[in-house]
């Protein structure tokens, strides 16, 4: 049995579209797993704003809540989610984030946590001096 060239044309066109939705599905899944949030890189500072100028993009990462919290004290301001836009991808690998502010009079601090073994660590954290935005 002959398909017509119309319908023929379509079946092949449907048939390449999902073996490329196959292959993204493949290749990008494992970038979707939970992420795992490596160690510290840095010790934690004695304030946040001692240093302010050298808390690149990332300083905190890898700390726990709690050594920042026992650290710092509570935060100014906390939420659910994630600060600035995060790209897709990350707001998929970590959907459990909250966000920790702690602000100064010179800027704030930013700090995303995510769950991992039992205890919030901090993946994400950024220093945005006053007047800044992202």
């Amino acid at each position: 049995m002959k398909l017509p060239r119309k319908r023929r044309t379509l079946v092949i066109i449907l048939l390449c579209f999902f073996a490329v939705c196959l292959s993204q599905c493949l290749v990008g899944w494992p970038n979707l797993m939970p992420g795992r949030v490596k160690l510290p890189r840095k010790e934690l500072p004695d304030s946040i704003e001692s240093n302010t100028e050298r808390h690149p993009s990332g300083h905190f990462n890898g700390h726990t809540e709690q050594s920042i919290v026992e650290r710092f004290g509570q935060p100014s301001t906390q939420w659910a989610g994630q600060y600035g836009h995060p790209e897709l991808k990350v707001r998929l690998i970590f959907p459990d984030a909250v966000t920790f502010v702690y602000e100064t009079p010179k800027g704030s601090l930013y700090l995303s946590f995510c769950q991992q073994d039992g205890q919030r660590v901090c993946f994400s954290s950024d220093w945005l001096p006053t007047g800044g935005f992202f």
